[in-house]
């Protein structure tokens, strides 16, 4: 069952809608970078107290698993102040074409439409009204079963660096 929020959208909508937001902001940053090169010395000095404020705004990255047996699930929380943070869950034993499987067992309503294009990690979820906002919330969500799955993260995406949990 999907719940819609108070502006009528499912919450999948709604949570795929912040996940792309960042994409978008990064694109639009980058016009705004061009603009204000030919526009002088004090709009770029603008434009760098900007973009520190941003950076330092996108938050941490944070790692941990699960203990049996679900010591295979390995954890992504990144903390980012002033919008939501991201709990994420991978698998780097499976091989993609297990990918979807594995996405409907922990939960998710369907697997990847193509598995290249993905990582082997859910974006997970609090329930309704619950917020993430610790590694520890988010590794005891996942690994004692209280999250929701929606979606498997994609390779396009720059919310957040995987590398190390998946040994890229």
């Amino acid at each position: 069952m999907k719940v819609k929020n108070g502006l009528g959208f499912s919450s999948d909508l709604a949570r795929r809608l912040l996940h792309g937001a960042h994409d978008i902001i990064l694109a639009l940053s980058k016009q705004l970078a061009k603009l204000i090169s030919r526009t002088g010395a004090e709009m770029k000095r603008v434009w760098l107290y900007g973009a520190m404020a941003v950076a330092t705004a996108c938050g941490k990255q944070e790692y941990g698993d699960c203990d049996a047996p679900r010591d295979n699930l390995e954890i992504v929380f990144k903390d980012r102040p002033m919008t939501h943070s991201f709990c994420i869950v991978c698998n780097p034993d499976l091989d993609p074409s297990e990918y979807a499987d594995w996405a409907i067992e922990m939960g998710a309503s369907e697997g990847p439409d193509n598995p290249d294009d993905v990582f082997p990690c859910l974006y997970a979820y609090p329930p309704e009204g619950v917020e993430i906002d610790s590694l520890n919330q988010c590794e005891a969500l996942i690994c004692d079963g209280g999250a929701e799955y929606a979606d498997m993260v994609g390779m396009g995406q720059g919310n957040v660096d995987l590398s190390t949990v998946l040994d890229n």
